[in-house]
Order: C-alpha cells, then structure tokens, then sequence
C-alpha cells in the first residue's frame, strides 16, 4: 500500500476523557481511504503532564510524518532529523554539549542512511551525554539478530521494533518522564 495524503482525525468520546486518535491514508490501488491506525492517547484529561521536547531521527518520510504528526497532537514539540550527523550537531558542539540541551528526549531509528547508523549516532551522544540525561528510544525495522546486539549493547535503553503501535511508543513515553 503506498501512503498518500496522510491525514490525523481526533475527536473527544465520553468513556475516554482523552484524545483517540485516527490515522489515515488513501490507498493509491484502491483510490479509497484506509486507516491504518485507531487507538487511544495514553493521557486522559486531568493528568499530571509536561510535554517533552522530542528529537526524532528517522530517515523514512512516511514514518517521519505519521510520528511527528502523533507526537504533536500528544502535545510533545518535535525536531526532525533524517541523517545522525544533524542530529549530532544539533546536540554537540566539539567534544560538549549544548546547556540546555535542545531535546528532553531522543527518539532515533537504527537503519540509516549515510555513514553515521542510528547506533553510531547514540554511541556518539552518549560519550558526551549520558542516557540519564537525555534518554533515547530505539526503533528499528532491523532484523533480530540487530535487534539482540541492540539490547546486548544498550541494555537500559527501549527498543520498539516496526511495526509498532504509537501507544507503545507513547508509554514509553510516559515511563521516562516519570521514573
């Protein structure tokens, strides 16, 4: 199915105080629109919330689009980045980091192109930047056996694998913010 017109519907119902979310797209073979997506926001009304700045680093424009579009309407601001070496500088400058970091929260896919993967980019934030301090979350289309080496490596650090549910994602979300 190729993605075209992708379009983000929300509406209020009365058993969820929250946002459910609806994702779209107009399937091109069948000129008709699909969702590809229904499920309902993690926060309800009333919730104790602060909104995040996110880094989201994924090369996929689809992708890039459906999770800023997501994120967003989660109320999280989103800088976008398709390349690890941009993601890179917009946190480094030399060997330190820039205070106050620009992001509360990077979410970075593995697979990328160019010569920086999406794990060379963590490993070279994390030199500087500790994953206390700024956390990450993986997510990857990778096969298990990187997926495995992802984990061996980066122990404390989530990993979704695509596809995934945005209210996966949006956990994980909501655990670092509050732990």
């Amino acid at each position: 199915m190729a993605a075209k017109n992708l379009t983000f519907c929300h509406m209020k119902t009365p058993e969820f105080q929250g946002l459910r979310c609806f994702f779209f797209t107009k399937d091109i073979l069948l000129d008709k629109p699909t969702i590809i997506s229904a499920e309902p926001m993690l926060y309800q009304q009333g919730d104790q919330r602060t909104f995040m700045n996110i880094g989201l680093l994924e090369d996929n424009p689809a992708i890039l689009d459906y999770m800023t579009l997501a994120l967003e309407m989660a109320g999280h601001q989103v800088q976008t980045y398709t390349y690890g070496a941009s993601l890179i500088e917009s946190l480094l400058t030399g060997s330190d980091a820039h205070s106050p970091l620009p992001y509360d929260l990077i979410i970075v896919d593995l697979l990328l192109p160019g010569n920086i993967s999406g794990y060379e980019t963590i490993k070279q934030i994390q030199e500087v930047i500790p994953l206390n301090k700024l956390p990450v979350i993986i997510i990857s289309a990778g096969s298990r056996d990187e997926i495995e080496f992802i984990k061996t490596n980066l122990p404390t650090v989530p990993v979704l694998r695509k596809p995934f549910r945005m209210s996966a994602l949006f956990q994980l979300i909501y655990d670092l913010k509050i732990g």
